[in-house]
């Protein structure tokens, strides 16, 4: 069985709609990616996939995509949305007048530099650690459900979510 059709297979039995069986299209990375972007806020919900297959199928496969597993990583943001799973540890640059929307998830560490009048939009959940650092006209935007925050959190929008 194939790495698309597991994860098919894991998702219908974690309670994946119809439209989602029915559009089911992970014949490749970048499609696989792009599902995983799409609906993120169902593989956050129901922790899917499961970090351990994450990591044994697919680390150092997607970055290119914007999705980071159990990673080292510097990058100036160019994609409007990226996950950072796992052990993720390193620095995103948001500059001039770029907006991204970055999920940090599970253990990752991140520092994010905010410049010129770009817009960063974070969710951070469980363990994640973010550290933020905020220059010139540029906005940051933290839905905070889980994780710590530090650096220039009085300059950041931040809003904590309570189950």
């Amino acid at each position: 069985m194939n790495n698309s059709t597991k994860l098919y297979n894991q998702a219908v039995n974690l309670g994946l709609c119809e439209d989602w069986k029915r559009d089911w299209s992970g014949d490749n990375i970048e499609s696989l990616c792009k599902m995983f972007k799409d609906g993120i806020h169902f593989c956050i919900e129901k922790n899917y996939p499961d970090i351990d297959f994450m990591v044994q199928k697919f680390r150092g496969k997607t970055e290119r995509f914007g999705v980071y597993i159990s990673e080292m990583f510097s990058f100036d943001a160019d994609q409007l949305i990226y996950v950072l799973n796992g052990n993720c540890k390193g620095k995103v640059i948001n500059s001039e007048y770029f907006v991204t929307k970055i999920y940090v998830r599970h253990n990752s560490d991140v520092t994010l530099i905010a410049k010129g009048n770009s817009i960063t939009y974070v969710d951070m959940y469980d363990n994640s650690k973010l550290n933020i650092s905020i220059h010139g006209s540029a906005k940051v935007v933290v839905n905070k459900y889980g994780g710590f925050i530090q650096g220039d959190i009085d300059k950041a929008r931040i809003k904590l979510h309570t189950e």
